[in-house]
């Protein structure tokens, strides 16, 4: 059993405002907002899967939980990009951050979208919501498969 003080919580503190990376698994979800998400094998794919919202409707959404120090981070997700494809957004604490259209002509697997410069003015337990919020012009649906998302902090 570990016994924690004040001189640990400082200590972790400390670490907190160096440079940090944190890797969130999608089918760790907190909460679902709007939408039917499944887990779906893909072996091509970064993980073998993808966990995605199979009613690929506008606005479908889902929640995550992630401690997050004050800093500024980059935001990196991995995902498939396809003709019906829509546009991902994220959102820290209900604060739009990044927005990815997703829309290709043909079907490409593990895309990197990188969105750099997200401020975080308040340290501690954050929700990061990950959410369809559009489409392309060109697309013909509001599908989203996003595989990975990571956060790096930068500064």
């Amino acid at each position: 059993m570990a016994i924690v003080t004040g001189q640990d919580i400082l200590a972790a503190d400390v670490n907190a405002r160096s440079a940090g990376h944190i890797t969130i698994l999608l089918h760790n979800y907190d909460s679902i907002g709007q939408g039917t998400w499944v887990y779906a094998q893909d072996s091509p794919t970064m993980f073998n899967g993808i966990f995605y919202p199979s009613s690929a409707a506008n606005l479908d959404n889902i929640t995550y939980k992630a401690f997050l120090a004050v800093g500024t981070y980059t935001i990196r997700l991995v995902c498939s990009t396809n003709t019906a494809n829509g546009i991902i957004d994220f959102d820290i604490d209900a604060v739009e951050v990044a927005s990815f259209d997703t829309y290709a002509g043909s079907l490409i697997k593990n895309v990197i979208f990188t969105q750099t410069g997200i401020v975080v003015a308040t340290g501690g337990l954050k929700s990061i919501k990950m959410r369809a919020d559009g489409k392309n012009g060109s697309s013909s649906g509001f599908t989203i498969n996003p595989i990975i998302l990571g956060l790096w902090r930068t500064v």
